[in-house]
């Protein structure tokens, strides 16, 4: 149900690019048939806006929550931080801690990477 490689269909950094076998999904329903064809269960959230786009969109974790255990890199995400937040980015850690009551996990990138690596990825 996936493309493998992109071949110039997303502008991605070189560094994150795919690699000729990695497999690539441009839909929800696609990455949830691929995840449950290869039997995995786990979903790593990084980026940006985890009280926002991560949180509450089609393959956010909140959705998400019944089906996958959701895990949020906090040191691989930014959030939306008002001016009086920023410095210790306040309201990234405050929606890390209420993710943590229920909804996903949290781990440094320094901690998943170990794990990561010995599964091959």
């Amino acid at each position: 149900p996936c493309l493998r490689g992109m071949k110039g269909a997303a502008d991605v950094a070189p560094p994150i690019a795919p690699q000729p076998d990695d497999w690539v999904v441009t839909t929800t329903n696609q990455a949830k048939a691929l995840m449950s064809e290869c039997r995995r269960w786990n979903l790593l959230y990084t980026g940006f806006h985890i009280n926002d786009e991560m949180l509450y969109c089609e393959m956010g974790m909140y959705p998400n929550r019944k089906h996958f255990r959701c895990f949020v890199l906090g040191d691989c995400t930014a959030c939306i931080e008002r001016h009086d937040t920023i410095d210790g980015e306040k309201l990234k850690n405050a929606t890390i801690a209420f993710l943590e009551m229920g909804l996903a996990y949290s781990a440094s990138g320094a901690e998943i990477h170990p794990a990561l690596a010995a599964a091959g990825c």
